[in-house]
């Protein structure tokens, strides 16, 4: 069995960046990837970007996509 690596992308209104970012996580020839990616509550598109790279990379990767809304309690 292959081992598992964690990519974690922390994420905060960076959309203008996000697809290149997860572009080049999913071009590596390593493919057993989990990609963990972490949402400080984003104004932008950030989290559609998620959506869709989730939904169509996955397929084709052997790539676990894992969100994590960050939030905290006071």
């Amino acid at each position: 069995m292959r081992p598992l690596i964690s990519v974690i992308i922390p994420v905060y209104n960076v959309s203008n960046y996000l697809k290149q970012c997860l572009d080049s996580i999913i071009n590596q020839t390593f493919k057993n990837l989990e990609i963990i990616f972490v949402s400080d509550c984003s104004t932008d598109f950030s989290l559609k970007i998620y959506e869709v790279y989730e939904q169509f990379v996955s397929i084709n990767c052997m790539c676990n996509f894992v969100y994590h809304l960050n939030v905290i309690l006071v």
